[in-house]
This record gives structure tokens, sequence and C-alpha cells, in this order.
């Protein structure tokens, strides 16, 4: 295993990152860094360091609209965020 395969792994081991993930994944939502960062509960610079990890992970791809970044996730994001949106409401539940 490499060490960038075992970084990845480690950050979706973390409660955070994932609810980040997620959040982003919810259609029903602003997609805005701040927004996340609140919605995860979550300081607005650990937001943007990890979204930047998984924007370089091809995970989430950003869109500056005005003097906002709009978060989406790409395909893989998707792939990745589903399983993860339904361990946690198991963990949850």
């Amino acid at each position: 295993m490499t060490d960038d395969t075992q970084h990845n792994e480690n950050i979706f081991l973390k409660e955070k990152p994932c609810k980040i993930l997620i959040e982003i994944s919810n259609p029903q939502t602003n997609s805005y860094p701040s927004d996340v960062a609140k919605a995860a509960d979550t300081t607005l610079s650990h937001t943007i360091t990890l979204i930047q990890e998984m924007e370089n992970m091809g995970l989430v791809k950003s869109e500056k609209t005005g003097r906002k970044k709009m978060l989406k996730l790409t395909k893989e994001g998707k792939t990745v965020a589903k399983p993860l949106s339904t361990v946690l409401a198991q963990l949850d539940g």
C-alpha cells in the first residue's frame, strides 16, 4: 500500500471528512465551503483544507460563482459519498 493510499483511507475513517463529503452531495443544500463547515460542525479553515485534499483525490470540484466557490462532487466523489452516507445513517440510527 502506498503512502498516498494510506493517507486517503485515513481521511475517510474520520467523522468530519465524511460529513463534509456527504454535505456536498446533498442536493437540498448550498454547497459553499462556509455552509458545509457549519453543517459538518467544523471550522472553515479545516473544511477548506479537507476540501482541497478531496479535490486532489478527484472527489470534489469547485466552481467560482461570483466571489464564492460552489462545491460539487465528481462522478468518483458520488461513488464514495453514497456508501459513507449509508454507514453514517446506520451509526446515528
